[in-house]
């Protein structure tokens, strides 16, 4: 059957001995690879180290925007496509103050780029384009 998950409702993130999670703007993943490892010796339900996990992620992106000091934070990236985790990435920076963005029409992950890289190409196309008829003008009206 479906398990009730309102326990894991107030799952926290799993944080380092100091409390926090990143030194400068390189995040330090060992003590929450350390807590996922102790979690499952321990026997922990695998729910709950799942949302201990992608809560303790979302954390690290709300500490690395107010680190950055921007209002206006894009999600963008294949671990993004986990709906858990962008959901809660999303609620936690946007009541921090935060504008979040995200993708909503198109696939974060390797669709999204290749679509960035069709877009690009056609720009590029589009430009070298007007460049080629602006000569052909010029050269016409230099006759």
């Amino acid at each position: 059957g479906i398990e009730d998950k309102s326990r894991y409702r107030n799952a926290h993130p799993a944080r380092g001995g100091d409390g926090r999670y990143a030194a400068g703007m390189e995040i330090d993943w060992g003590p929450m690879i350390a807590g996922v490892v102790r979690n499952i010796t321990e026997g922990v339900d695998h729910c709950l180290i799942s949302r201990k996990f992608h809560n303790t992620l979302a954390e690290i992106v709300l500490e690395i925007a107010r680190r950055i000091g921007y209002d206006r934070v894009v999600l963008t990236g294949g671990c993004f496509q986990n709906r858990y985790l962008a959901e809660r990435t999303i609620a936690r920076l946007a009541a921090a103050g935060f504008t979040p963005y995200w993708h909503q029409k198109f696939p974060p992950n390797d669709g999204g780029i290749a679509l960035g890289q069709v877009y690009c190409a056609m720009t590029r196309a589009l430009q070298r384009d007007m460049q080629l008829q602006e000569a052909a003008n010029v050269s016409r009206n230099s006759r």
